[in-house]
């Protein structure tokens, strides 16, 4: 039965000093509101969808499973007012130069319930045992109707004690059932993913630098999908071997900028780098600063808040691929509306491809297991990292590129890790050209995708998309391709490619390349059996391209319609399903997806 905390008198004396010091600080914010947290939003500008004053606070719920109360040793109480200061801190942009800056979260402890046991174990299943927690606390209904953004739970892991099965994090969302990278999610999403929320698993036999550490991988699979590999494991985190280089950037949860190759955990490191970390920007411009372990005082604790320090903030300047940088910790305070806002404004950069391809059905999303994009404004060779999931695997690459000054521009090859893809299909207007590439049965797990062109092209655009339960074989017979020479400015314009020929069910998969003209040229998709799942310019926006999917056993028409005229070119492929396509059950369970980190990942 859950109850309030009984403590000791001395615990009763640190904890009062500990609320004390987290009330002045809740004090500073309400007397800066309408710079601080208000202000927030504002700077996003008038064309974002505004925040009501209680969706900005991060709403909290702890839950304490004290499994011996005889051996605490640190109280899960200290613990959370200690967290929930610090977060704030970490909050407050460059905080460690200027302690009057504001903090981006303002975190509400809503509830707390305390347990004289062990935390639950529900067939060993992490997923049972926290779908139990919600449960007996009545929280499905508390989270939707109260707006509670995250569940902590303290908890004793030592094996002597017997404690139920857990995890640093796991993230319940919409917006995380497909395509996931370097995140642990909940699948499906708890309480019917009516409100994201996410669940914490502390452990109070540890200190807060532990509680600070796990809170830092949250903030990497949440920042890594949102704003997507390039930007956060690339330009905010860099690697050890290639660039963008980690000395020069701001490292990971593991890996300060100055760690050793080969090693992690390493904060006291007295090497000096040379890092734009303290003036970040995604595209490698900042001001560098040469810095060892005292910018962090050589503590764990405090690189932590250092790291966190330094993400793009409330009134940032930063932009990436013509785009302006959200604040990244208003997707902490508030996920649902400030991703639904930040996607109406169109102003922001996001990882549409991850976004769009968790909003489409759950019957494509069966089959359509990750949706990449790259994109850029020149070079011979282009690699971004790509997953391959689920058994008899398919993969697609999408591809648009300039084509009228750049006619002797070719694609000399395109990989897979060591495999290579072929060539399905290209449709050339007069200077827009679109290809479709794929590869059978890929090997499952995440590798760099490698294109190699025979000369610049210029503005390139790419979007891989890995499907699951398959039945292809070569060769593939059903696609098509369409292309018209139009220039007009002043009338609008219909791009429509049916695609006939369909007897069962099939994935059907169709990109449209366009010119955007500076963002004047707009459209809308408006086929009623399909679901638009990308769309992304080159940096230049000499480029647009759109990609749609349906799942039919008839024909099917996309429609684009624009609102002027200009050269275009479309391509679509049909792709056979296996028979036990729709028989696959989805067993609920925490995904678990493998670590990112400089040490780990795929080197472009």
């Amino acid at each position: 039965m859950a109850r309030k905390s009984k403590k000791t008198d001395n615990k009763n004396i640190l904890i009062l000093i500990l609320l004390l010091a987290s009330l002045a600080f809740s004090l500073f914010a309400v007397q800066q509101k309408t710079n601080l947290f208000g202000k927030a939003i504002d700077s996003l500008g008038s064309a974002l969808l505004p925040i009501d004053e209680d969706e900005q606070k991060l709403k909290v719920i702890v839950i304490k499973y004290i499994a011996d109360p005889n051996d605490i040793p640190t109280h899960p109480d200290i613990l959370t007012e200690e967290l929930k200061t610090n977060l704030q801190y970490g909050s407050a942009y460059h905080y460690y130069n200027n302690p009057a800056n504001p903090p981006s979260l303002n975190i509400d402890i809503v509830d707390t319930f305390e347990h004289e046991t062990q935390s639950p174990n529900v067939n060993d299943s992490v997923y049972e045992s926290w779908q139990k927690i919600l449960n007996d606390h009545g929280l499905c209904d508390r989270i939707a109707n109260e707006k509670i953004d995250q569940i902590w739970i303290w908890g004793d892991p030592r094996p002597e004690k017997k404690p139920g099965p857990g995890l640093e994090y796991a993230i319940s969302s919409k917006y995380f059932r497909g395509g996931v990278i370097t995140a642990d999610y909940a699948y499906p999403p708890f309480c019917s993913g009516k409100r994201s929320f996410i669940m914490f698993g502390f452990d109070y036999t540890r200190g807060i630098a532990e509680a600070l550490e796990s809170y830092s991988h949250y903030l990497e699979g949440l920042f890594a999908n949102i704003q997507g590999s390039q930007v956060f494991w690339q330009q905010y985190v860099g690697n050890h071997d290639t660039p963008p280089l980690l000395s020069e950037r701001c490292g990971s949860a593991h890996n300060p900028p100055n760690s050793p190759k080969g090693y992690e955990y390493i904060y006291h490191n007295q090497a000096s780098v040379n890092s734009f970390c303290e003036d970040w920007h995604p595209d490698g411009s900042g001001t560098k600063k040469t810095f060892n372990c005292d910018e962090w005082k050589c503590d764990k604790k405090e690189f932590h808040l250092w790291w966190m320090n330094n993400m793009p903030n409330k009134d940032n300047t930063l932009t990436y691929q013509n785009k302006k940088m959200p604040n990244w910790w208003d997707f902490v305070s508030a996920m649902d509306t400030s991703i639904s806002s930040y996607r109406a404004s169109k102003q922001y950069y996001l990882n549409l491809a991850f976004l769009n391809l968790n909003s489409i059905p759950l019957s494509l999303r069966k089959q359509v297991r990750a949706l990449t994009s790259m994109t850029q404004s020149n070079g011979t060779q282009a690699i971004w990292t790509h997953t391959a999931k689920g058994n008899e695997r398919f993969i697609l690459v999408f591809v648009s590129y300039r084509a009228n000054t750049y006619k002797r521009a070719l694609i000399k090859s395109m990989k897979f890790g060591d495999q290579e893809l072929t060539k399905l299909r290209q449709d050339l207007a007069p200077d827009r050209n679109s290809q479709i590439w794929y590869l059978l049965n890929p090997p499952k797990g995440t590798f760099n995708i490698e294109v190699t062109w025979n000369r610049d092209p210029e503005a390139q655009v790419y979007t891989a998309v890995s499907l699951a339960d398959v039945d292809q074989s070569d060769p593939i017979v059903t696609h098509k391709g369409k292309s018209e020479d139009v220039l007009d400015e002043t009338k609008s314009q219909k791009q429509i490619i049916k695609l006939s020929g369909i007897t069962d069910k099939q994935l059907v998969i169709a990109q449209t390349s366009f010119y955007p003209n500076g963002g004047d040229n707009k459209y809308t998709f408006t086929s009623t059996k399909a679901h638009e799942v990308w769309s992304i310019a080159s940096p230049k926006q000499g480029i647009y391209a759109s990609g749609a999917i349906a799942k039919t056993k008839e024909s099917l028409k996309f429609i684009w319609e624009m609102n002027q005229s200009f050269s275009y070119s479309i391509s679509v492929v049909a792709i056979r399903l296996s028979p036990n396509a729709e028989k696959t059950p989805d067993e609920p369970r925490i995904i678990e997806v493998s670590d990112y980190g400089p040490q780990t990942h795929p080197k472009p």
